[in-house]
């Protein structure tokens, strides 16, 4: 790869949705297109609040754009080496982190993630999304990540970074996983 290549030409960010306060709502992310992406890592950002009212992240794949289509299904992703984490405390304490990242245990692959621990922390979680992980023989090529209602005082908010373009571009011609 050459040194101009820009970064822009390898990947793809797009907020999933708009930061809310996560305590009465959660949050449905956009659905997100792996035919134009192989991968996609699904960073979830949020501020510190209440011990107990963790961050709770689900996958779901659909072969339309259309939320609450019946033909949705689980996707099964979320495993070891797919899920890290960096928290802390608060910000402070998290800007002084002297650890890259924290790889989250969950030994069967499922389509939920819970840490148990992500309520009282602020930080970053990531999800690593795969195309193969898609039921794309079924007609599935759209994912979306749902995070549940805290239930107490959390800002947080989502992007998906699309990974690896299957039609590499200028910035401005890139594809747009969101249509």
């Amino acid at each position: 790869m050459g040194q101009n290549v820009k970064g822009l030409e390898r990947c793809y960010p797009v907020l999933a949705g708009a930061p809310i306060d996560l305590n009465s709502s959660g949050m449905v992310g956009d659905y997100f297109n792996l035919s134009k992406y192989r991968r996609c890592l699904v960073i979830i950002a949020c501020g510190d609040g209440t011990a107990g009212h963790d961050i709770i992240a689900t996958l779901s794949q659909s072969k339309t754009v259309a939320n609450g289509d019946s033909s949705d299904k689980v996707l099964n992703a979320l495993a070891t080496g797919r899920i890290y984490s960096q928290l802390a405390a608060d910000y402070a304490t998290y800007a002084a982190l002297t650890t890259a990242w924290t790889e989250e245990t969950q030994a069967t692959a499922g389509e939920v993630w819970n840490d148990g621990d992500s309520g009282e922390q602020c930080g970053i979680i990531c999800l690593e999304i795969r195309q193969e992980d898609l039921d794309v023989d079924g007609g599935f090529i759209y994912f979306k990540c749902t995070l549940t209602a805290a239930g107490a005082a959390k800002v947080g908010t989502m992007i998906y970074l699309g990974l690896d373009p299957t039609n590499a571009a200028a910035p401005v011609n890139m594809a747009n996983p969101l249509v």
